[in-house]
């Protein structure tokens, strides 16, 4: 308890770990002013009798907001400014040799970007929520256990049937790709992105939305705050 004083930030749980079928991956995070946060999630983890999976270790980072489990056993993860190439090695051979993901997808995001999940997010019934200034231009490798290429992203979304809905600017501006989905329809987001919250209803997803002005400030949408530790 007394370690949680030294961390502000720490109500951005998503970024310290990320929960597996086999257990937590515990992050050494990019801002190093973050960095006491992972032993305060560690404890929580161990308290709920969550096994760690993965531990990782100097001179490698990453945090959460850089990962994403979509359906059908599919990883993405983001080069970005807060994560290394070595993180990223170690997250994809663990997911692929261990069989919890069948695909790895590295996103190679543009420098000044800190999390992928203010530009791309997973809604249910596969509604992908795209940026595409960025999203659409981004360096992708694929990987599997037997073979690695390199391609688009969203032609990649497309290709496997993904419903693409495109934000704007301004709407990325005000976090509205920070969705967090609880159920098969039905989702949490912040108040405001009228027309974003009006294209999810059309698909027949249910958007709660919660105040979340001064959260802002600090520049976290409510994916950030939350860590799924049970996926069903």
């Amino acid at each position: 308890m007394e370690q949680s004083y030294k961390c502000p930030n720490l109500v951005f749980v998503r970024d310290s770990s990320t929960m597996t079928n086999d257990g937590a991956f515990l992050y050494r995070m990019g801002l190093p002013s973050r960095r006491e946060e992972t032993p305060v999630i560690k404890a929580a983890h161990e308290a709920l009798g969550n096994p760690i999976a993965l531990q990782m270790k100097e001179p490698e980072s990453f945090e959460g907001g850089g990962f994403a489990l979509l359906e059908g056993g599919v990883a993405v993860a983001g080069l970005c400014d807060r994560s290394t190439q070595g993180a990223l090695d170690q997250m994809g051979d663990y997911l692929l040799s261990n069989k919890l993901v069948d695909l790895w997808v590295e996103l190679r995001m543009p420098e000044d970007i800190v999390h992928i999940d203010g530009e791309f997010c997973e809604l249910p019934g596969k509604v992908a929520l795209t940026h595409p200034e960025v999203m659409d231009f981004v360096p992708t490798v694929f990987r599997t256990l037997e073979e690695r290429w390199e391609g688009s992203f969203v032609e990649w979304l497309k290709e496997n049937n993904w419903d693409i809905l495109e934000i704007t600017d301004q709407e990325c501006l005000d976090m509205a790709a920070n969705f967090v989905t609880i159920a098969p329809d039905l989702a949490f987001h912040y108040t405001g992105n009228p027309r974003v919250m009006n294209e999810a209803k059309e698909r027949g997803i249910d958007v709660v939305q919660i105040p979340g002005e001064e959260m802002r400030k600090g520049m976290g949408g409510i994916h950030c705050m939350t860590c799924p530790i049970l996926r069903v």
